[in-house]
């Protein structure tokens, strides 16, 4: 029986991001992941199949008294192969659209928040 992209997003350990780009380019910046910090770059996105997900800090804080767990919230998966993130606290949600999506990588774009008319495509390996 073929994998469902919901079961796809939920059997593996998280996401950890591996690649992220800006088009166009925020004040010069393409390679968007080449600038954050290690301790921004371990966090790992994990999608459970009850429609929740968070965000762990991964190995290392940037602030050790940070939650492990530092941003939450809901998911669901859209017939046209999108998916809409919802961030407990916050009233904005998150429409990516997915690019790949296999048992070892996921990734998707959305408009980037840092530049009105940009577009971040975010790439991670499963864990």
């Amino acid at each position: 029986m073929p994998v469902s992209n919901q079961q796809l997003l939920t059997t593996s350990g998280g996401w950890k991001l591996t690649a992220e780009t800006l088009s166009p380019p925020f004040q010069g910046i393409t390679d968007y992941y080449a600038e954050l910090d290690p301790c921004e770059a371990d966090n790992i996105l994990k999608f459970l199949s009850n429609g929740t997900f968070s965000i762990d800090e991964g190995a290392t804080k940037c602030d050790a008294s940070d939650p492990q767990l530092y941003i939450t919230g809901t998911w669901s998966w859209n017939s046209n192969n999108t998916l809409t993130m919802s961030y407990t606290g916050a009233k904005e949600k998150e429409q990516l659209s997915i690019i790949t999506l296999t048992s070892t990588m996921l990734k998707f774009s959305h408009s980037s928040k840092l530049m009105a008319g940009s577009v971040a495509t975010e790439t991670y390996q499963a864990q």
